[in-house]
């Protein structure tokens, strides 16, 4: 009703000839006066069935017009977020006081306490989803930033190889600068190993193409890729059941999930004398199971879910450590729960297997 024209935007006609109106309607129903009339007045028509018609077709063209009218500025509108979950239960809460009166009181305690700990879950929903918008912010700046180097790194790796090649050739002359160009020749072997890690991300199919993938196989291969980073300790896959498959998702998301988790091992493993990943992989109580243990520090269990928030750590990073480039900022497990989420699959921490100090769970239902 509020799209309606208003008088001084209203243009219409409708031509009423009440002689051509009574010589084509059938005798019958001339006789019972259902065509239009003009009142004897001669200011206005006869309120009969003819005239309904007449004032539904016209009405129907004012609505029709209305109707779009108010579709237009709907769209025309800017998009409002839902109102937050925990005010929506905050308003709950407030009817429910407002009733407190009426309503029996163990049904009011009941019924309060689970209201506060719905409100309690959504808040901490809430902020998650705000600290995961804020870091794929983050991961998609880098991730622009990795494709854009790309052909520069390319190209500064083309230009070592042939200074490489030209200290071979004044080597063979002056015979002192062997040991340089094994030195050279080993940073860029390293070089293109670590490169190697950003594969998946760097190649299309490897962002795009979703796929149920072998599981020891896979996480062997990032094992492999991930060796000039663990500085010689051993990552064991021979656990993992050969037919286990992992659920349907990018390449690119198992190695970062991978990745983190294995380098949280390599970091813990930094000061131990004893330095022991092994990945194991199976069926446990009809779930699907990949699990990583390493011989490391160790955690708190009732601590654990702490490390999954932004920028949580609880182990710290010695200054060896820190020039070896070992040691993130916090935030490899919230990457991995978020990427987990999103493949349909749990992640945290279980207690470990004997002579094992820490056990990180990832698993999913078929």
């Amino acid at each position: 009703m509020q799209f309606l024209p208003t008088n001084s935007r209203l243009f219409g006609m409708v031509e009423v000839s009440t002689a051509e109106e009574r010589q084509k309607t059938p005798d019958k129903q001339r006789r019972k006066n259902r065509h239009l009339q003009i009142q004897i007045s001669r200011d206005r028509l006869l309120h009969n069935d003819a005239y309904d018609v007449l004032r539904y077709a016209v009405r129907w063209a004012l609505d029709y017009y209305a109707t779009r009218e108010s579709l237009r500025s709907e769209e025309s509108k800017p998009l409002k977020l839902d109102e937050p979950a925990s005010l929506k239960l905050r308003t709950i809460e407030n009817v429910l006081e407002d009733y407190k009166e009426a309503i029996p009181s163990p049904v009011y305690v009941d019924l309060s306490s689970r209201i506060r700990d719905a409100v309690k879950v959504s808040e901490t929903e809430a902020e998650r989803t705000v600290a995961h918008m804020e870091l794929m912010g983050s991961l998609a700046t880098a991730g622009m930033v990795a494709l854009a180097s790309e052909h520069e790194i390319n190209q500064q790796y083309r230009i070592l190889e042939r200074l490489i090649a030209s200290l071979k050739t004044s080597s063979e002359i002056h015979g002192d600068l062997q040991h340089l160009v094994e030195d050279i020749a080993s940073w860029l072997n390293r070089a293109k190993a670590s490169r190697a890690l950003f594969a998946p991300l760097l190649e299309r199919e490897g962002r795009e193409d979703r796929k149920r993938y072998r599981a020891r196989r896979l996480i062997a291969d990032i094992a492999r890729r991930l060796a000039p980073l663990a500085r010689g300790i051993p990552i064991d896959t021979s656990d993992i059941e050969d037919d286990l498959r992992l659920p349907a998702t990018t390449l690119a998301t198992w190695h970062a999930v991978f990745q983190n988790v294995l380098l949280n091992s390599v970091n813990a493993l930094m000061d131990s004398g004893q330095k022991n990943i092994r990945v194991s992989g199976g069926v446990i109580r009809g779930k699907r199971c990949i699990w990583v243990q390493d011989t490391g520090a160790g955690i708190d269990l009732e601590e654990a879910e702490t490390l999954f928030k932004p920028f949580e750590r609880r182990l710290e990073i010695t200054p060896a450590r820190k020039r070896l480039g070992i040691g993130g900022t916090g935030l490899g497990l919230t990457i991995v729960r978020l990427l987990a989420d999103q493949a349909g699959c749990e992640v945290g921490f279980v207690p470990p297997e004997h002579g094992f100090s820490t056990k990180f769970q990832l698993s999913w239902k078929e």
